[in-house]
């Protein structure tokens, strides 16, 4: 069985010239990339004042730990940062977001998950048709048997 492990992704596909785009946080299976620390630290040294961190809300229709935490990760998620924002205070500023998907019939429970943290900021997501998650790039062969 595998175990969850908090890890960092990077990514810089769409920033403007002259800007450093670091992260997203992301919960997997894998390591896939730097932590929190070593990013912030690269942010200092690069000489930004201010970063984000996010990362997939845990599922509300369903456990895929392929793609999200879990709901008893979550605490973990938000401490991890936490931490790091305390010890950076001084020199950076780091906020604290989460993406959450868009599941109808679920939104009662989307809600609770987001009151119950005061984040920085939230980015909206639509990953899912009923619980088929049309773009998991291992769900690719469904969409021969789709009518989308």
């Amino acid at each position: 069985m595998t175990r969850w492990k908090p890890t960092v992704g990077c990514v810089s596909t769409s920033a403007p010239p002259g800007s450093v785009v670091i992260g997203p946080v992301t919960f997997r299976m894998r390591l896939i990339g730097p932590g929190v620390d070593s990013l912030s630290a690269q942010a200092i040294a690069v000489g930004l004042k201010e970063i984000g961190f996010s990362d997939h809300a845990p599922l509300v229709s369903h456990d895929d730990p392929r793609i999200t935490m879990n709901m008893a990760q979550l605490p973990v998620y938000l401490k991890m940062i936490e931490d790091v924002r305390r010890n950076n205070e001084s020199e950076l500023k780091i906020k604290i977001g989460l993406e959450a998907d868009f599941i109808p019939g679920f939104e009662k429970l989307t809600k609770a998950i987001l009151a119950g943290y005061e984040y920085d900021y939230i980015i909206g997501s639509v990953h899912f048709i009923d619980r088929w998650g049309f773009d998991d790039p291992a769900e690719r062969e469904s969409w021969d048997q789709k009518d989308v």
